[in-house]
């Protein structure tokens, strides 16, 4: 969890405060939250789909990869680089 690093990029909040540790929460709060908010429908049952994916050249450099992405509707994308003899 990186709560801490991702929070005060954006802080749109006049009375925004940086976290000074992660976002944790316990599974009884969570569960007790899941109890109050109840079951909540909505019209969309699909994820977004990739409608276009480029990856450049992985060797042009060794401090980046380049990733071009597009989706069908408004969603964020995660990538994260991997070794292959990763478990």
């Amino acid at each position: 969890d990186d709560w801490a690093l991702e929070a005060p990029a954006s802080p749109t909040s006049p009375i925004f405060v940086a976290p000074s540790l992660p976002n944790k929460v316990t599974l009884a709060a969570a569960l007790a939250a899941e109890g109050e908010i109840g079951v909540q429908t909505t019209l969309d049952d699909s994820p977004p789909s990739f409608t276009l994916l480029q990856i450049e050249d992985p060797t042009a450099a060794n401090t980046q990869i380049v990733i071009t992405f597009a989706l069908n509707e408004a969603g964020t994308a995660y990538c994260r680089a991997t070794r292959t003899d990763a478990d």
